[in-house]
């Protein structure tokens, strides 16, 4: 008797295509690094296990999950790395130094045990930072290249999106909006061009949405413990979080239907709230005097005439209007730095090349200015449907992403700290894609025209 050939079925199909696209990435990676710096396999698979061990401690996901996005985010990684060393070979494929990159440059000068030939540093160094320190007790093994401990940048990355997808089902109960608004923020230029390097925002981006979402499941340990993470990592961050906590609180307590459970929530938070405060209250006040927000309204004044202004003059763009809008009275400088941040990144020509250096996350950045012309449209389209349906869970994740970029335009100034206000933001957007309303859709389409003319009118200005 002759056996009918198998038939296979969707499923099976599509199993056998994502094992097949994991060999690839594995064995692509794997091929790249070898030819980079062959001993950085070790941190490759090194970073790989405790990557796994801490999403099992975190938040568990299937382990094929855990793999394809280490898999994935690796590549990316391993692309930047080389689209920025082709860039400037005197950074080893770090981002550049002052006026050009970031503050990976720095980091890595701090923790490396040896540097690669032709290496060159250009940040002011101080001492080192906890970010460094904990980087230093992580990796077990020396770091003489930068892809020694690149790799340990992938593990937040992997959080990231499936705590965006919890918090959008949790407020909107649309598992349509959960999975779109994950997908968005995997694959968001802006956060990468932020995370794929060695800098904290990645970290700071999964602690704060991880809280949050720890916060939304009542699981106090954990939401206590990424609060520790960004007390650690950065201050200013935590505090970010315990403000956009403060907003999601009261609608919280109004989801506990008896009035014991809500009276026992508002306690515990309480509790837990003053407890934190109490305890961190030296490392604020002392994170507030050495940003120089006492005595300036939390206003980083000090930023704008020092950093803002010399990167301003060595980059040859003294005629910033970033730098414009932050020297401007109070009255001008509140709601102008807000629009800008909102919007921000914009579309820049003259920021792809930075001292005659080609900046490849400008090249990123500029992308996610481009997306932003349409993601504006959905933004205001869910935002108005919000607002006539009267969805307060919805109106409170708007309250809390607006709330944190006001925050970040008044007192961080750093445009890529936005990073932390994006899951909340792509949540709004993957609301307002899945809904219609005809004046939303109306307006929507007036902010995607006003950005595009904004973006480029002002891209067109600064190139001429």
């Amino acid at each position: 008797m002759i056996l009918p050939k198998a038939q296979y079925t969707a499923s099976q199909s599509k199993a056998i295509s994502r094992i097949a696209l994991l060999f690839f990435l594995y064995g692509a990676n794997i091929l790249l690094i070898a030819a980079i710096n062959i001993s950085s396999l070790i941190p490759y698979f090194y970073f790989l296990l405790i990557s796994i061990a801490i999403v099992e401690t975190i938040y568990p996901l299937p382990l094929r999950r855990v793999l394809a996005d280490y898999g994935l985010f690796a590549f990316l990684m391993l692309a930047l790395y080389l689209f920025q060393y082709w860039a400037s070979p005197q950074f080893i494929g770090l981002s550049g130094g002052f006026g050009i990159g970031t503050d990976d440059t720095r980091y890595f000068y701090y923790i490396a045990d040896s540097y690669p030939e032709g290496f060159q540093y250009s940040h002011d160094v101080s001492q080192m930072r906890a970010y460094e320190h904990i980087l230093k007790f992580i990796a077990i093994f020396p770091i003489n290249h930068p892809l020694d401990i690149l790799f340990i940048n992938i593990i937040p990355l992997i959080l990231i999106a499936p705590f965006t997808q919890e918090i959008a089902y949790r407020f909107t109960g649309d598992e349509g909006v959960a999975r779109l608004s994950a997908k968005l923020i995997r694959f968001c230029p802006f956060l990468l061009s932020n995370s794929l390097i060695l800098i904290r925002d990645g970290w700071t981006t999964m602690a704060f949405v991880g809280g949050l979402c720890f916060l939304t499941r009542a699981n106090y340990f954990k939401c206590g413990a990424m609060l520790a993470v960004l007390f650690v990592l950065r201050v200013g961050s935590a505090l970010l979080l315990i403000s956009a906590m403060l907003i999601l609180i009261p609608r919280l307590i109004m989801w506990r239907k008896a009035d014991w459970t809500r009276l026992a929530y508002v306690l515990v938070i309480g509790v837990i709230m003053i407890s934190l405060l109490i305890v961190s209250a030296d490392v604020i006040f002392n994170y507030l005097l050495e940003k120089g927000f006492l005595g300036s309204f939390f206003f980083r004044s000090y930023f704008v005439s020092e950093f803002m202004t010399q990167a301003a003059a060595v980059t040859g763009n003294e005629e910033s209007i970033l730098l414009a809008i932050y020297r401007a009275p109070d009255h001008i400088r509140i709601p102008l730095g807000f629009i800008y941040f909102f919007m921000s990144p914009l579309f820049s020509l003259n920021q792809v090349i930075r001292m005659d250096v080609i900046a490849p996350r400008a090249i990123m950045q500029n992308l996610y200015a481009i997306l932003f012309i349409v993601y504006i449209k959905y933004f205001i389209k869910g935002t108005i449907y919000a607002l006539r349906t009267r969805k307060w869970d919805v109106l409170i994740i708007i309250a809390a992403c607006l709330s944190m970029i006001f925050i970040i335009s008044y007192s961080s100034i750093q445009i890529r700290h936005k990073t932390q206000a994006l899951p909340l933001l792509y949540i709004i957007i993957a609301y307002g894609w899945s809904r219609q309303i005809y004046f939303g859709e109306v307006l929507g389409r007036i902010g995607s025209l006003s950005s595009f003319v904004i973006q480029f009118g002002r891209a067109v200005w600064r190139f001429l």
